[in-house]
């Protein structure tokens, strides 16, 4: 017998041998999402968001630009120690600009809840280089999202129990501050810190 065309001839029987398993496999199980009810979130348990922090291409346009919305710049840091460059997902040895924005929250409408924005300019032609080419570490663009919390370790036990990307522990500095770092489910990097008891400031009353 001649086969006129060998290599479908080889398909069609490499899909009959491969059938039978398919079909006496058993469908996948898919283990129900982990709920959490937000009552049980208390203090001792939960964070705030403090700040969301923007890596920029160019930190003094960048600076205009937010300026003109109303912001104003009241910290700015030149950042190369290990443990801050850890935050951003930067080797030791690199280095950044960090700016801090604040706004009063006044509109002619009366005050609304607010925050502060970060923007961190990375200064390393190779990390820029990547940032270009890659969605790595050194996006332009790319937020983090820093939060305070009263029970870090709490909450790193609650979002490692939902599958959270835990990027680097709880873990505590000399000075007492302890902080988780982690992404969201959509890749959002996180900083989550608990600050010691003396830099906790008391509770304000509400306007």
């Amino acid at each position: 017998m001649t086969i006129r065309n060998p290599r479908r001839a080889l398909v069609a029987l490499a899909a009959s041998l491969l059938a039978p398993a398919f079909a006496q496999a058993p469908p996948a199980t898919i283990a129900p999402p982990v709920q959490t009810d937000p009552a049980s979130v208390v203090p001792g348990s939960k964070a705030v968001a403090r700040r969301v922090t923007l890596v920029v291409a160019d930190l003094e346009r960048s600076l205009r630009f937010y300026e003109a919305l109303g912001f104003k710049a009241d910290r700015r840091v030149e950042v190369t120690d290990a443990e801050s460059l850890e935050v951003f997902g930067l080797p030791a040895g690199s280095r950044l600009t960090f700016a801090r924005l604040v706004g009063d929250n006044t509109l002619s409408t009366g005050r609304i809840d607010g925050g502060t924005i970060g923007l961190a300019q990375v200064h390393s032609p190779k990390l820029e280089r990547l940032r270009d080419r890659t969605r790595g570490e050194t996006l332009v663009g790319m937020p983090i999202l820093v939060m305070t919390t009263d029970g870090v370790e709490a909450i790193h036990a609650r979002l490692r129990a939902l599958g959270a990307e835990v990027l680097k522990p709880p873990q505590t500095t000399p000075a007492g501050w302890s902080t988780l770092i982690l992404r969201d489910p959509d890749g959002t990097r996180m900083e989550i810190t608990q600050p010691p008891p003396s830099a906790i400031l008391p509770a304000k009353s509400m306007r």
